[in-house]
C-alpha cells in the first residue's frame, strides 16, 4: 500500500481535534447567546424552546474540562428511537430522539467540520461522517430514515437502512 493511501485512511478514522472551520463573513445561525446552559450537560435553545443534551449518547459531561468525554455510542434507528426512555439527565426523564427539523436547528450553517456550535455542543473530537439519527422515517422507503451529518451539516437519508449504526443526540420539549 502506498504511503499516501495509508495517510488518507488514517485521516478518515482519527478524531479531528481542531475547531470548526467557519466563514467569518457569514452570519452565525446558532450564536452562543441563543442558548442558555440549564444544568451541567444540558442547554436550552431560546429560539425553539428545546432542551438538548450537550453530549452524544454514551458520552458524559466533564464539568472541569467543559467537554463531552468518552466515546459516543452508535445505535440502529429502532434502538435510537427508544434510547430516550432510559436516559436521565438534569433530573429529566422525558428525553427523546429529535425529528429532522429539530435536529436541523442546531446545525451551524456558517461552519463545517464540525457544522455545530462547539462552545454549546463541545466534543472531544469529531470524526469525518459524524452522522446523527433523527426520528423522522422516509415517507416512501420504510427501511430508511433521515439523519444529519454534523461534520458538514447536510441532512440526508441513510443510504443503507435503519439497521446501520449512527450516533444519537437527545432532546426534550417540543412535540
Amino acid at each position: 500500500m502506498k504511503p499516501i493511501i495509508v495517510l488518507a485512511i488514517v485521516y478518515l478514522y482519527i478524531p479531528i481535534l481542531q475547531a470548526a472551520t467557519c466563514n467569518p463573513n457569514a452570519k452565525e445561525t446558532t450564536p452562543n447567546d441563543r442558548f442558555q446552559i440549564v444544568t451541567e450537560g444540558t442547554v436550552t435553545d431560546l429560539q425553539t424552546g428545546l432542551m438538548w443534551d450537550r453530549c452524544a449518547l454514551g458520552q458524559a459531561w466533564d464539568n472541569g474540562l467543559q467537554i463531552c468525554s468518552g466515546t459516543a455510542s452508535t445505535k440502529n434507528w429502532r434502538q435510537a428511537t427508544r434510547s430516550g426512555m432510559d436516559h436521565t439527565l438534569g433530573a429529566y426523564t422525558d428525553w427523546r430522539l429529535p425529528n429532522i427539523k429539530e435536529l436541523q436547528t442546531i446545525v451551524e450553517l456558517s461552519c463545517w467540520r464540525p457544522a455545530i456550535n462547539v462552545t454549546i455542543f463541545p466534543d472531544d473530537g469529531f470524526l469525518l461522517f459524524h452522522n446523527y439519527w433523527s426520528s423522522t422515517p422516509h415517507v416512501v422507503y420504510a427501511n430508511q430514515a433521515w439523519l444529519i451529518n454534523l461534520d458538514s451539516g447536510y441532512s440526508r437519508i441513510d443510504l443503507m437502512d435503519k439497521e446501520s449504526a449512527h450516533e444519537v443526540k437527545l432532546v426534550r420539549g417540543g412535540n
